[in-house]
């Protein structure tokens, strides 16, 4: 296992609208504690719970961390692809069903751990390769990111 990078040497990119999640998750719980204390169904319980946790995951775990020793992707802690550089095959525009096609950071060899089967519209070949860059700028700091891309890699951002 790699020891922690110090965060004074690494980057940390979160999702652009990451208040907005934070707002819909303190939204949520709120609706949540009403629903239990109003005694509602179970049904409309278990949907608050799972939307909480939702948007939850989208606020605090999705990010792109960067540093001299490579990059790391945490996708709302379903999975995470973490590499050297030297693995980073390029930035390209990688066929999603149901999204058509997304920018994204291409590995040569596959690097994610967890369940890689939550990529959703990606193929099997493709998960655990492949990390978005959308071209809407989901990403904060986009442009420090793509400047992290090509400081290390060389490679140009599309």
């Amino acid at each position: 296992m790699s020891t922690p990078i110090p965060s004074a040497e690494r980057n940390v990119y979160y999702h652009q609208y990451r208040w907005l999640f934070l707002l819909g998750t303190a939204f949520s719980f709120a609706v949540m504690l009403h629903q239990l204390i109003a005694g509602r169904t179970i049904i409309l319980l278990i949907l608050y719970i799972y939307l909480t946790a939702y948007t939850f995951a989208l606020a605090f775990l999705t990010r792109i961390e960067t540093s001299a020793s490579g990059i790391s992707y945490h996708n709302m802690g379903f999975y995470s692809i973490r590499t050297s550089w030297d693995n980073v095959a390029g930035v390209r525009n990688v066929p999603m069903r149901f999204f058509g096609e997304t920018r994204c950071l291409v590995l040569h060899e596959p690097a994610a751990h967890g369940w890689t089967n939550l990529a959703i519209g990606l193929s099997a070949s493709e998960r655990g390769r492949t990390i978005p860059l959308p071209r809407y700028d989901s990403w904060a700091r986009i442009q420090e990111l793509e400047n992290d891309i090509r400081r290390y890699t060389g490679h140009e951002v599309l």
